[in-house]
């Protein structure tokens, strides 16, 4: 039976399996390369966890997410980051202030209900798959935000972009202009979301918004992009510690970094000589993957999106 860790959201409780070497590789993958493809990346973390927990991506907002997401990330592989932003700078980054930060976004008040004359429009956030459609046709943002419209108290529960086209489409010009109004302000106060804003120390900035780049980059921030250095760290437990590929990617992050680390010890006891060359870079190589971002800039988080 596999260890089950409790993760409460505002609106309800997760239960979520324990993520593995396996699905930290095909985060890797996703994440390689200077451009990230988005829709590669948020695919393939909705199939993980689909396979982690109970629920798809499709069932919560965008920030729910990823609280979630940050919550598999500090109990698979821990809660701090630490950055080189310089040559003589390093940023320690806590990932449980980005969940306060998170969950401190005032979404009921932002999304407060309208009532014009005969109509009731509810109002939700949209999920993570949903704001890569927004990126892809920003001019359909305001379909997304729709949650529920009611008509002389009859409601209309809707389930897809093309149902609130057709409810803004029969409303009043005046009375969607006020929605239109309201949508554009919750996605500007999103612009002023910055998950550094914890430590008034750090001059960097880490916006969370509706840019799906800000949002790709934040996942490459939580999660790295070492695949290569997972390569080498399975081929080195192979050859001197007598594991099966199968076996390590079947590990939590936690057992893979404890197996690294005690065969690091193990071969520096045992020789004075250095390890083969294919295994001798592994310490630098296991360090930045507990580290994401150790040796490099942060990638270009800081821009808006307009909507």
């Amino acid at each position: 039976m596999s260890f089950l860790t409790k993760i409460e959201l505002k609106d309800r409780t997760v239960y979520c399996k324990e993520l593995k070497v396996k699905h930290l590789k095909t985060i890797y993958k996703c994440l390689l390369g200077d451009s990230i493809d988005s829709d590669s990346l948020l695919i393939n973390l909705n199939e993980i966890l689909k396979s982690l927990t109970a629920i798809s991506i499709q069932e919560m907002d965008f920030v729910d997410f990823f609280i979630l997401l940050i919550h598999l990330r500090c109990s698979s592989i821990g809660s701090i980051i630490n950055i080189q932003i310089s040559e003589n700078t390093n940023l320690e980054l806590n990932l449980y202030k980005f969940i306060e930060k998170l969950d401190s976004i005032p979404k009921d008040q932002l999304l407060s209900e309208d009532k014009f004359e005969k109509f009731c429009i509810r109002y939700k956030l949209p999920s993570i798959l949903e704001v890569l459609k927004i990126n892809n046709d920003q001019e359909k943002i305001y379909n997304y935000f729709i949650k529920e419209v009611s008509i002389n108290d009859q409601k209309f529960i809707i389930e897809n972009e093309n149902q609130s086209e057709e409810i803004l489409k029969i409303l009043p010009v005046k009375n969607s202009t006020l929605i239109f109004k309201k949508i554009r302000n919750v996605v500007s106060q999103f612009n002023n979301v910055d998950l550094l804003d914890y430590n008034k120390q750090i001059d960097q900035q880490l916006f969370f918004n509706f840019n799906i780049k800000n949002l790709s980059s934040l996942i490459k921030i939580l999660f790295g992009d070492h695949l290569l250095a997972l390569y080498e760290n399975i081929f080195g437990l192979c050859k001197l510690g007598n594991f099966t590929p199968d076996y390590i990617e079947n590990c939590t992050p936690g057992e893979y970094i404890l197996f690294v680390k005690k065969l690091q010890e193990t071969n520096k006891q045992e020789s004075q000589q250095p390890l083969e060359p294919s295994y001798q870079e592994e310490e630098s190589s296991f360090d930045e993957s507990l580290n994401p971002y150790e040796s490099g800039d942060l990638p270009p988080i800081t821009s808006q999106f307009s909507g």
